[in-house]
């Protein structure tokens, strides 16, 4: 039979000497380890989230300012104050707090949905003018018509920006100068007589 011999650790809570037995001193050590691994961790993707930031702030601010205009103008007819602003502005704020975390996930999890969270944001804004001018704020009640028309709109928003990309580039394509004085020879057919 082994022998369990325990060993003194000073006390850090009651000043005086505790004994411990050996294992558990390895499993505090392996304890140790996985917290000061995990708060490793917890750093670098700290770093890693504030580096995406500081790539995205540019973006982000123009997504500020558009989601806060649209709900400016989407609540512009409510005459009401509420916490000491009034209730267009302070509908503005929840917009741009919601709709610029809901981008920085976005863009930070799906890098690649970062041109339709743009877009979203610009029909966002022409959704709000456009129900603030015809002043049919039934239509602005409903969430699921809302969120069609936004949507909607901005896959017909980045459909158009690819097929002014296209055309740009057949343009460029005929007008150039390579185009008008083709130097490959060309077979020409001479008509039998």
């Amino acid at each position: 039979m082994k022998r369990r011999t325990k060993v003194t650790m000073q006390s850090w809570s009651f000043g005086g000497k505790v004994s411990f037995p050996p294992r558990f001193r390895q499993i505090n050590h392996k304890f140790r380890l996985q917290k000061g691994l995990v708060s490793w961790l917890r750093g670098f993707a700290v770093k890693r989230i504030v580096e995406h930031l500081n790539r995205e702030k540019r973006r982000l601010y123009s997504i500020a300012f558009l989601a806060f205009s649209a709900g400016c103008v989407l609540y512009s007819h409510v005459d009401a104050t509420r916490l000491g602003l009034p209730l267009p502005v302070l509908a503005g704020f929840i917009y741009m707090g919601l709709i610029v975390c809901a981008s920085a996930i976005t863009s930070y999890f799906l890098p690649k949905l970062t041109r339709v969270t743009d877009a979203v944001a610009v029909t966002r804004l022409g959704f709000a003018l456009w129900i603030a001018s015809t002043q049919n704020y039934e239509l602005a009640a409903s969430p699921m018509i809302g969120a069609t028309i936004v949507v909607g709109g901005a896959a017909i928003l980045l459909q158009v920006r690819s097929w002014v990309q296209v055309a740009h580039q057949n343009v460029l394509e005929t007008m150039s100068p390579a185009f008008a004085f083709d130097a490959s020879p060309q077979r020409i057919k001479v008509p039998v007589t």
